[in-house]
């Protein structure tokens, strides 16, 4: 058994949790009360040699007194009560368990009933408190100090000797249990405050989401009325200077070509406001870096998770306008991460390449690789493919013969409603 295991059965023998006896102090009482009553009995059966002198009228009778309170401190025993708001009925039973204690320490064995007063004053202790167990002791003193100054033969040193190595023992037990009671009151205490604590927590948690529900329906509601205001009212009037170009186009073609010139420059305010919202929603880490610089500083927030990171950029450079470089960002930080909680790697490499339509990122590490079926379902690269679905490109994953997990995303060189400009700008030329 190692030192965890015994401290568990220690505290297991020892717990008082206020209404029942502790399980060490219910043993010693019982066993005690057995071997003492077996010693009754055979002390009884040869009582020629073992009856005090002067003693008469049978074998039993002498016995007749301590086995009486033993009997009694039996019965009393399990209805004590463990507690101080006991009522004023439990508190008679502790009374005369306390008084058969006693008799057994005036007319029985001394040993066997320092075990009993011992049981007695850590009982007094844990249900009155320690005035009650003060009390108890110097009555049990006394009557110690009495029984050993009494005919046939009275002995003072003897009666001081062993009187106050009783009144020692009693002193131990009295500070053993009340330290145990402390301990059930820290106990319960520290039970109540876990309790208090685990409501608290319950309560903070739902006004955090009530706070987190409120302030998402607050901002989504300003960020509609805000779009509403700026790109509904430049779709808006776009598409009625589109309808008036198509009613214009063969009676009045110069008033067409009016309307579609524009038309082509609300649409570039109207990007230049999209422009804006994407920008206000870049990740904080994006802030004041741009491109490659901002890739290069999200692998290396990397360093120091026991996994390498590096970035490879394949020919020149490519130029990346902010929903790419978004798009890019989060498949780097989606593969990286991915490949950290997951994979066991030791090195990711982020490779990064383009032509003049499309730019290509690929991560892919040398861990244990994956399912690319059940990974293609988890919730981060499903939610990748939509981010790069709505810049009009794909999402592939794969996991290579050789070991390891590959995700590459193709992302078109312009987002759409650039290739709508593009086009509006060759119907007017």
């Amino acid at each position: 058994m190692d030192s965890r295991d015994e401290g568990a059965e220690l505290d297991r023998l020892l717990t008082f949790d206020g209404r029942t006896p502790p399980v060490l102090l219910n043993q010693v009482f019982w066993g005690t009360l057995v071997v003492y009553g077996a010693v009754l009995v055979v002390t009884a059966l040869r009582s020629d040699v073992y009856a005090p002198s002067g003693v008469e009228g049978g074998i039993w009778s002498w016995a007749l007194l301590p086995a009486s309170a033993l009997a009694a401190a039996a019965l009393l025993w399990p209805s004590l009560p463990w507690h101080p708001a006991a009522s004023w009925a439990a508190r008679l039973r502790s009374v005369l368990y306390c008084a058969t204690t006693l008799v057994l320490l005036l007319f029985g064995s001394a040993a066997l009933s320092t075990f009993l007063v011992a049981v007695t004053v850590g009982h007094a202790v844990l249900a009155f408190g320690r005035r009650a167990a003060a009390g108890y002791v110097t009555v049990v003193g006394l009557t110690a100090f009495i029984a050993h100054l009494a005919p046939p033969d009275p002995n003072l040193g003897k009666a001081v000797l062993e009187t106050g190595l009783l009144l020692l023992v009693c002193a131990v037990m009295v500070a053993v249990f009340r330290a145990l009671d402390r301990a059930r009151r820290k106990a319960e205490e520290t039970r109540r405050l876990l309790a208090e604590l685990r409501a608290a927590h319950e309560e903070l948690r739902r006004y955090s989401g009530l706070v987190r529900d409120l302030t998402v329906a607050e901002e989504r509601a300003r960020m509609a009325r805000d779009m509403h205001d700026s790109v509904g009212h430049y779709l808006t009037v776009i598409n009625m200077d589109l309808t008036n170009a198509e009613r214009f186009r063969a009676a009045r073609p110069e008033d067409a070509w009016q309307e579609v010139h524009h038309a082509r420059q609300l649409a570039q305010e109207a990007l230049a406001d999209t422009r804006r919202w994407v920008r206000a929603m870049r990740p904080l880490r994006l802030q004041g870096h741009n491109g490659i610089d901002a890739l290069r500083m999200l692998t290396g927030s990397f360093d120091g998770t026991g996994i390498e990171v590096r970035l490879r950029v394949v020919g020149e450079e490519p130029e990346l306008d902010e929903v790419t470089e978004l798009v890019c960002y989060r498949v780097v930080q989606e593969g990286c991460t991915n490949a950290l909680r997951h994979s066991g790697a030791t090195l990711v490499e982020a490779e990064l390449s383009g032509d003049e339509s499309a730019v290509v990122v690929t991560v892919r590490d040398n861990g244990v690789g994956a399912d690319t079926a059940e990974v293609a379902d988890g919730f981060g690269l499903r939610g990748l493919r939509e981010r790069v679905a709505a810049a009009g490109g794909e999402v592939t994953v794969r996991s290579p013969e050789s070991g390891g997990f590959e995700v590459s995303a193709t992302v078109p060189r312009q987002p759409e409603v650039d290739r709508l400009q593009a086009a509006v700008a060759g119907v007017e030329r």
